[in-house]
C-alpha cells in the first residue's frame, strides 16, 4: 500500500507543477475589439453578414439594375438583344439568400450560366463565404469573376 501512496503522492505534485508553469506562462486576454479585428484579417465574418443556404425562400425582395456604359439606367425588359451595349449590372443579394437562389439572381441579372455557377460554387464549398450586399458585375464576367466578386 505504501508503494501506491508515493506513486499518488508524485503524480499529484507533477500535476500541481503542470498546473502552476500553465498559469504562470499563460497571455494576457485580448479585447473583444483585438479579437474582431484579428478573425476579420483571417478571413472571418459574423454569421448575418454570409448567404444563409437552407432552402427558405428570400426575406426580402431581389432588385436588379442595368447600367449603360455612360453609366444611365437601361430598362429590363427586352434586355437581351442589348447585352452588347451593357457594360455591368448591379446584383443584389439579400441575407438569407439560399444558393439555389443565388444562381437565379445571377442567372436573371444575365450574368452567369446557372448550372456552370451552381456547379462550381458547389465545388468551392461557398456556403459560407458568398456575402450578402449590392455587387457591381460586368456582363462579360466568367464564373470565376463572379465568384471573386460577391465573396469580398
Amino acid at each position: 500500500m505504501k508503494e501506491y501512496s508515493q506513486i499518488l503522492l508524485g503524480v499529484g505534485i507533477g500535476l500541481t507543477l503542470s498546473g502552476l508553469i500553465v498559469l504562470a506562462g499563460s497571455q494576457p486576454k485580448n479585447s473583444e475589439e483585438e479579437i474582431i479585428a484579428n478573425a476579420r484579417q483571417l478571413g472571418m465574418v459574423f454569421r448575418d453578414e454570409v448567404v444563409q443556404f437552407a432552402e427558405k425562400p428570400p426575406t426580402t425582395d431581389i432588385d436588379i439594375d442595368t447600367k449603360d456604359i455612360d453609366g444611365s439606367q437601361m430598362e429590363r425588359p427586352g434586355m437581351d438583344n442589348k447585352k452588347d451595349l451593357i457594360d455591368a449590372v448591379t446584383v443584389n443579394i439579400p441575407p438569407g439568400t439560399p444558393l439555389s437562389r443565388v444562381t437565379e439572381i445571377l442567372k436573371e441579372a444575365g450574368v452567369a450560366n446557372s448550372q456552370q455557377f451552381l456547379t462550381v460554387a458547389k465545388a468551392q464549398q461557398l456556403s459560407n463565404r458568398i456575402l450578402a450586399g449590392q455587387y457591381e458585375v460586368p456582363i462579360k464576367a466568367n464564373v470565376d469573376e463572379i465568384i471573386d466578386i460577391i465573396t469580398r
